[in-house]
């Protein structure tokens, strides 16, 4: 970790030398700042874990903007800081001096605020909890939220007279903090540990880069990568010292091991003749974990070629290559072999994957593209997933292994893709792509080994400065390779259409649209490992999942007289999941008839005056109030509204 350490302090002394080496005499410059305000109120109602999942801004007080820059024959300075007196500060800082001399760094945060977990289940709207106890309760009152801050320190210098001869150096860091929900599965009977855990981890990484020129036309860059990753949020045990949960031990949140990584990469690009470039990368990284002291080796190659015949053709072929290995430990080894005696090894894998692609402008109007794709997989030590026996109500039995799982050791891809654009009489452009992937098995059961894509777009001008945009896809993949998903297929259909328009270039406005439907299908029964209770379960055709999502959205902007400018948006979205099924749980006396029941209703709207005095255009005042709403119908747990006004002024000069 003292690595990191000594880099970081290079790169800030070498960032003080380029601020002060070299005096600059006084000169003509130009110059430009901008200052902002704003007072902001927040009204929450419910639970803010949904609406607001990636805003955690404080909106309560008063923010502020603040930024200046100068530029002439010594360079360019610039600052900018936002959301001052916030959660979501940034700070931004570049100085480009004319000798090749470059600084640059930047300071950031964010919240993102995190879901609760519920432990139980939900049956026709009624919440169930677990039979067993939980390590805690966390109420959809609890605020869950990480801070995320991340900061980084660039230098460099460039050549005057070469610009491919270039010498950088980058320091960058990211600190979390927070809490979340967490849980874990029992070691028995059917207690369900819930609790709250910190995060508490920082990410450090630091690159020197240096880059030569090599002839007239080609340039080679060579990275050298230090990464150090600590954790220090507290670990967490599972709930011990009572009758009932005292068998379960372990660990809730375990202690994440400190990794180290050390990479070097080599990059180059030429021209070899005028209508002809390649370029690539060849890359080398090893991850260190340090508390178990397994290492992970990976070692990357690509290559790349665009050749371009003629003006109306071009061809592009890329040749990519991932090898991945993991260095166990002999404990983990052992471990490994008693649990599964096939598998001795964590699964390494090499990733062999060409593509060729070409591009032909027919006409002025027509431009066709066709690529072909191929990929060749190899994995060692792949893992044989097998389900017990299971027992159904209506007395269909599952013997021991009959469902089984297996990773694939060898997969081969084939990928073709063809597209074509249009520009038709009336400024109508249309657009249309299909593609197919056949594999001999994929990885995983969720995979398909056959996968049909196609989609077609149409941009259509209409009188009275309207145009109007339609989009639609089709996906269809199947998996009948496994047999545990012997019978595995997903059709999804998405369809999406926009109108806008324009008056007299002053009033803008448009309405969008899309519909998304998802049908999964595959061949699983809820079964019971015993024969003495199959009555809690019902033997179910397949698991057949649906999805519906729809959302309507309308915007609006009017430039009116006297510098006034209103502007306003609003969508609304509903979607909806299922999973039709039977169980019936006689302890708790609650039956399931949906295994994913989902309704949300999401609502978000937002309406803003901007006010700029014609003799005085410096000067900008802005009122704004914007609302979301999220409305689960099946656990009003998650539900919540927000809503956020705002009234500020901005002053440039």
């Amino acid at each position: 970790m003292k690595l990191i350490e000594t880099m970081r302090k290079g790169a800030a002394l070498a960032a003080a030398a380029v601020l002060l080496g070299g005096a600059v005499p006084a000169q003509a410059y130009q110059y430009g700042w901008l200052a902002g305000v704003r007072a902001v109120d927040l009204d929450v109602r419910g639970t803010r874990g949904q609406v607001q999942e990636y805003d955690g801004k404080y909106y309560k007080g008063v923010h502020g903007d603040l930024g200046f820059w100068n530029a002439g024959s010594f360079g360019l300075f610039d600052f900018s800081a936002k959301d001052l007196g916030s959660t979501e500060e940034a700070v931004n800082v570049r100085f480009d001096r004319s000798n090749g001399f470059k600084v640059s760094g930047k300071w950031e945060t964010m919240h993102h605020r995190l879901n609760l977990i519920q432990a139980g289940v939900i049956s026709n709207g009624q919440y169930f909890g677990p039979t067993g106890s939980t390590l805690a309760t966390i109420t959809p009152a609890d605020e869950l939220v990480m801070r995320r801050t991340e900061s980084e320190l660039n230098v460099s210098k460039t050549s005057l007279v070469d610009p491919r001869h270039r010498l950088a150096v980058q320091y960058w860091r990211a600190d979390k903090y927070g809490s979340s929900a967490f849980s874990a599965g029992p070691r028995g009977g059917s207690n369900i540990m819930i609790g709250r855990i910190n995060i508490d981890n920082t990410t450090e990484d630091v690159t020197v880069s240096v880059g030569v020129g090599a002839g007239a036309d080609s340039q080679v860059t060579v990275d050298l990568v230090r990464n150090e990753f600590t954790d220090r949020a507290a670990v967490v045990a599972r709930e011990t010292g009572t009758a009932a949960t005292s068998a379960l031990g372990g660990l809730l949140k375990p202690h994440y091991s400190d990794s180290e990584m050390t990479a070097a990469e080599l990059r180059f690009r030429t021209d070899v003749r005028d209508n002809l470039a390649v370029s690539g990368a060849f890359t080398g990284r090893r991850r260190h974990a340090v508390q178990n002291d397994m290492s992970n080796d990976f070692a990357v190659a690509t290559v790349n070629a665009a050749y371009r015949p003629s003006k109306k053709l071009s061809v592009l072929g890329k040749v990519y290559f991932r090898g991945n290995q993991v260095r166990e430990t002999q404990g983990i080894k052992r471990s490994l072999a008693e649990a599964n005696p096939p598998n001795r090894h964590q699964i390494d894998k090499n990733h062999l994957r060409t593509d060729l692609s070409a591009t032909y402008r027919a006409t002025q109007r027509v431009t066709v593209k066709g690529s072909y794709r191929l990929e060749l997989i190899n994995r060692r030590d792949p893992r044989t997933y097998t389900i017990g026996s299971g027992f159904f109500f209506d007395g269909t039995f599952f013997p021991m292994n009959a469902w089984r799982s297996e990773v694939a050791g060898q997969e081969t891809r084939h990928v073709l893709t063809g597209q074509a654009k249009a520009a038709l009489p009336l400024g109508i452009e249309a657009e249309a792509t299909l593609k197919r992937l056949q594999a001999n098995r994929p990885a995983f059961v969720n995979q398909p080994n056959q996968q049909d894509d196609a989609s077609a777009g149409l941009t259509v001008p209409l009188p009275a400065d309207l145009t109007l945009s339609l989009l639609a896809n089709y996906i269809q993949e199947r998996n009948k390779t496994h047999s545990f998903d012997r019978n595995y297929s997903s059709l999804r259909n998405t369809y999406r259409a926009g109108l806008d328009g324009a008056l007299f270039n002053k009033v803008f406005f448009g309405a969008d649209g899309a519909w998304d439907n998802v049908r999964y299908f595959a061949d699983v029964g809820f079964a019971s490992p015993a024969a003495a209770f199959p009555t809690n379960n019902y033997r179910e055709a397949g698991m057949n999942n649906r999805q519906t999502n729809t959302t309507a959205g309308l915007h609006a902007r009017a430039n009116l007289p006297k510098g006034f400018v209103v502007s306003g948006n609003g969508s609304y979205t509903w979607s909806d999941v299922s999973t039709p099924m039977t169980y019936r749980n006689a302890a708790l006396g609650y039956t399931i008839d949906d295994y994913t029941p989902y309704d949300i209703r999401i609502a978000r709207g937002t309406m803003a005056v901007d006010y700029t005095p014609l003799s005085y255009d410096s000067l900008t005042a802005r009122v704004s109030y914007s609302i979301q709403d999220w409305v689960d119908k099946i656990d009003n747990a998650n539900s919540g509204r927000v809503s956020i006004s705002q009234v500020g002024l901005t002053a440039k000069f």
